[in-house]
């Protein structure tokens, strides 16, 4: 019988280090935008405070911050007994998953509803503190979920390395859209044109066009060669005629 893979492992452990460390300058970042703006929260303190209405709403966020960088810290500096180490995905957890994935139509039904319900509150989730919100949850998602050993096999294959950006990309402008969505109805209503009608400004194409085109094809060009660098593609022996691969994929 083959030896059972560990989950976690001290480089696994340190490498999810990193992540929480990054997770923190996130939202250290997160909150000095926030208490730059001067948005404040009311306490119902009293007069425990000298401004009990008046604390910052960046303090919840610093607090997360600090919390995350302890984690961090703790996780680089973790050198004991990789299987004794609490901070990964619950066993039910991944087993609800696992139960709701393996049914399509359950998977089905809770995909509309899903899509349903973010349509219906489609106001409340575009503001950025709850859009903000779900994207730390999203990413503290995938951190426990790198914790377990089939997981980590599965995202860290290199033609599947696109495939999870992907699930942020589409998140965010999935985003991007309803936030314009609810916007425009906000200006039809006060009688004001739509965004893409106000400011629908014609431009040279060069070298406003052009030049931005240059910038973006530099950047990209730079990000692709440091991928290829990083993830080796996925190729497999010459093609053969007699011998398909399944399921059939085409190399990088």
């Amino acid at each position: 019988m083959l030896e059972p893979h560990p989950d976690l492992t001290l480089d696994v452990i340190h490498g999810l280090g990193w992540i929480y460390l990054i997770l923190a300058a996130m939202n250290f970042t997160w909150a000095v935008y926030v208490f730059r703006k001067g948005a404040h929260f009311r306490t119902g303190l009293g007069g425990l405070l000298t401004h009990p209405q008046d604390v910052p709403s960046a303090a919840p966020w610093a607090a997360y911050a600090t919390l995350l960088s302890l984690i961090g810290v703790g996780h680089l500096v973790a050198n004991s007994d990789p299987d004794a180490f609490v901070i990964k995905l619950p066993l039910f957890f991944k087993t609800a998953v696992n139960s709701i994935v393996a049914s399509p139509s359950v998977y089905f039904a809770l995909s509309i509803a899903g899509f349903g319900l973010v349509v219906a509150m489609r106001k409340w989730l575009v503001k950025p503190t709850v859009a903000w919100t779900l994207l730390n949850v999203g990413l503290l998602f995938m951190a426990l979920s790198l914790t377990d050993y089939n997981f980590r096999q599965i995202v860290g294959k290199p033609d599947n390395v696109p495939i999870v950006s992907m699930l942020f990309i589409v998140g965010f402008f999935t985003w991007l859209y309803f936030k314009r969505a609810v916007e425009n109805d906000e200006r039809i209503a006060a009688g004001r044109p739509v965004l893409e009608a106000e400011k629908n400004e014609k431009v040279l194409v060069w070298p406003d066009l052009v030049y931005t085109e240059l910038i973006c094809m530099v950047v990209l060009t730079a990000v692709l060669v440091a991928w290829g660098i990083a993830l080796q593609a996925p190729l497999e022996e010459p093609a053969s005629s007699v011998r398909t691969p399944n399921p059939s994929k085409a190399p990088w």
